[in-house]
């Protein structure tokens, strides 16, 4: 008995085992029929919204299909719903799937579709209006069968008002040289209530450049990043660009140069975040721009050469009148230091030698005065002689000089014999103490009139310019010169009267005997 209830309790616990273990298979393969059935579902994602986007400004918004088998290529087509009404936009597969209020948009190329992939397409709207707002709804088509997933989604769309501002208000061209400083200023803001931010870059468009060239960019997070060309003029601090308040933006170029001669222009951005925090391009203005004409200054520039010639010219005259006036300044002192055996109007006059007149005669005394008067006469035309021409004058003077001498010599000679006969008569020793006295007195007369002649021409030297000066110098040696023979001549005739002198005594002494 024992051992059939122990062979029936063992069959049990056996078939217990068997049924256990059926239950773990039949998880697994319910597992597996699972993940086989999830895989297959299909899911359609448009972009996360809502989306805020300007108005009169493109717009692009994504779609794309994941969860499916067989073949990659599946078609779109949106769909802009609005309360109570469904407005179709556009399709891949079915050309007159748009309204009459979206056909000629498309037609134009202002709507369309872009395809990504077989799986992902993106809507663009070029210019986008108001009536544009609402829920976008993106489907695939569904090819037959049963529905297994989500086919379409939707997300909302805003569009809002242009706020954005670019203004540049300073000159609208500068000209300007090789190396000067350059600075420009713009002034960029919105009035928006999304959570955007700004980007400013300043742009040189060149004669030569067929794009605009940034030159320096200050992005959306406050970074500041130099253009493909003036990366080393950036980390030479030749060029900068500062935030000055909230809405100014100012570029600083300290040295400009040939290849900066262009237009400069402010360009701004204004980007917004979508939640998906993703950075999208929103608005964008463009300032005017500012014409600025760069000069060259190199070794061939006609400005440099013009400017050298004439600094060379400038300083070639003050060297000159430096010159003229050391040199006049060296004339003035030598004349004042000249010796007097060197002729000049400041030298002393030598003395006169004075003769011990001999006893003369009373027709002697009066041929005498009158030979004073012509030559006093003569010395009055002379001066005015040299006035007039003094070359001439000194020439003609010479010649009348000799002239006179000449006939100086035959009147003494006739005055002789008249003394001969009126000194017989007279009383010889009373008269030539009498002659005497008198021609010492005239003789210290004419010195007087010298002296005071003298110091008039010193005065008038000193009141004269150095040119006057030097002409009245000149005037001053030839009379000099003039007087000098005349003193020759004098005395050569003082002589005649001293041997006349002498034959009179000789005559005398034998008239006596």
């Amino acid at each position: 008995m024992r051992e059939k209830a122990e062979g029936s309790i063992r069959l049990r616990m056996v078939d217990f085992w068997c049924r256990l273990w059926h239950l773990p298979l039949m998880l697994y393969l319910t597992g597996l029929l699972q993940f086989d059935l999830c895989s297959g579902q299909i899911q359609v994602q448009i972009q996360e919204g809502p989306l805020y986007r300007v108005k009169g400004y493109p717009m692009s918004i994504s779609c794309n299909v994941t969860g499916f088998t067989g073949p990659p290529n599946w078609n779109f087509q949106f769909i802009l719903k609005k309360p109570n009404v469904f407005l179709n936009i556009i399709s891949t597969s079915d050309p007159d799937f748009a309204y009459r209020m979206f056909s000629g948009r498309i037609s134009n190329k202002e709507i369309y579709i872009q395809r990504l992939s077989g799986s992902s397409v993106l809507l663009w709207i070029k210019n986008l209006q108001e009536n544009d707002a609402g829920d976008l709804l993106c489907e695939t088509l569904h090819t037959g069968g049963v529905y297994y997933g989500d086919y379409d989604d939707e997300a909302k769309l805003n569009v809002i008002a242009d706020t954005l501002e670019a203004l540049y208000s300073g000159s609208p061209s500068q000209s300007l040289s090789e190396g000067d400083p350059l600075q420009l200023e713009c002034q960029v803001s919105s009035q928006t209530f999304q959570h955007t931010h700004l980007m400013v870059t300043w742009f040189l468009h060149g004669e030569e450049d067929e794009n605009p060239r940034p030159i320096i960019t200050l992005d959306r997070d406050l970074t500041v990043k130099p253009g493909a060309g003036f990366v080393d003029r950036y980390r030479a601090h030749l060029i900068s660009m500062d935030k000055v308040e909230d809405t100014t933006y100012r570029l600083k170029m300290p040295q400009v140069q040939q290849s900066d001669q262009g237009k400069f222009f402010c360009k701004a951005i204004e980007w917004i975040q979508d939640p998906d925090y993703s950075w999208t391009q929103n608005a964008h203005k463009t300032t005017a721009a500012c014409d600025v004409e760069i000069k060259r200054i190199g070794r061939g520039s006609p400005a440099v050469i013009i400017v050298t010639v004439l600094f060379i010219i400038l300083i070639a005259v003050l060297a000159f009148y430096l010159y003229r006036c050391k040199k006049q300044h060296l004339g003035m002192s030598g004349l004042n230091n000249m010796d007097p055996e060197s002729g000049s109007s400041e030298a002393t006059l030598p003395c006169r030698t004075r003769l011990t007149a001999p006893k003369e005669s009373i027709a002697d005394k009066n041929w005498d005065q009158d030979s004073e008067s012509e030559n006093a006469g003569e010395t009055h035309e002379g001066q005015k002689l040299l006035k007039e021409s003094p070359q001439s004058a000194i020439t003609e003077k010479n010649k009348d000089d000799t002239g006179n001498t000449n006939g100086e010599l035959d009147k003494n000679e006739k005055n002789s014999e008249n003394a001969d006969e009126a000194e017989e008569n007279a009383n010889g020793k009373a008269d030539e103490t009498d002659t005497e006295a008198d021609s010492q007195k005239s003789l210290q007369t004419q010195e007087e009139m010298e002296k005071s002649k003298i110091l008039k021409n010193e005065r008038k030297d000193e009141e004269e310019s150095p040119e006057e000066q030097i002409e009245t110098l000149r005037e001053q040696d030839t009379k000099d010169a003039d007087k000098n023979e005349r003193e020759d001549e004098e005395e050569t005739t003082k002589e005649k009267i001293e041997t006349l002198g002498e034959k009179k005594k000789m005559r005398k002494t034998r008239h006596l005997k």
